[in-house]
């Protein structure tokens, strides 16, 4: 995370953005692991859009993830409308750079409390999991 923070400070909001990205696709595909040990695609990495996706099929009847797979999901559609501005003028447009900036900064910094807040939710969701593998004698 410390990069993260690191790059937000320096200014560099879309190194911070892509980081978060990772690191959210990261976190999912941990719980993913957890809950469906040996699914097809373990250990492969899987962009967020799918990741979201899955996660919403695994939220079903739980609304902290239910509210937190929207939360992910609007966070990623802020982030591809913010890097694609950086670099794409719609006719009429003027260049407002500044305003740009700003936009990016704050979808890096959303990524960033999205990050804590996802994986707190994975370290609780894969502690309970092995809590209660434990007390059905269940291997983790």
């Amino acid at each position: 995370m410390g990069h993260v923070s690191m790059s937000i400070q320096e200014g560099y909001f879309l190194e911070a953005i892509t980081l978060c990205e990772s690191m959210l696709s990261d976190r999912l595909e941990a719980l993913f692991d957890a809950f469906e040990p040996g699914h097809e695609k373990a250990g492969q990495f899987q962009p967020l859009g799918p990741n979201i996706k899955a996660f919403v099929k695994l939220a079903k009847g739980d609304s902290e993830a239910v509210e937190l797979a929207a939360r992910l999901d609007a966070w990623r559609e802020a982030r591809n409308q913010a890097l694609h501005e950086m670099v794409k003028l719609k006719e009429g447009e003027n260049d407002d750079w500044p305003k740009r900036r700003r936009k990016v900064a704050s979808v890096a910094r959303e990524g960033k409390a999205l990050v804590v807040k996802v994986s707190g939710f994975v370290r609780r969701r894969k502690k309970h999991l092995k809590d209660k593998q434990s007390s059905t004698g269940q291997s983790a």
